[in-house]
């Protein structure tokens, strides 16, 4: 395997997405219990002003 093919596949295992879905009265709930049994931080977006300062 070629290293510009083993680098894709690398990065799209970084960007790899997983769903949880439920319905919105429990979302609290399931959302905190997922981020605790996969180990996932809570996200946190910055605005771009906020990284180059």
């Amino acid at each position: 395997v070629s290293h510009l093919v083993s680098a894709l596949g690398h990065a799209q295992r970084d960007n790899w997405r997983m769903g949880v879905y439920t319905p919105s009265e429990y979302r609290d709930v399931v959302a905190a219990a997922a981020r605790e049994f996969f180990g996932v931080r809570k996200h946190k977006q910055f605005r771009l002003d906020e990284l180059i300062t």
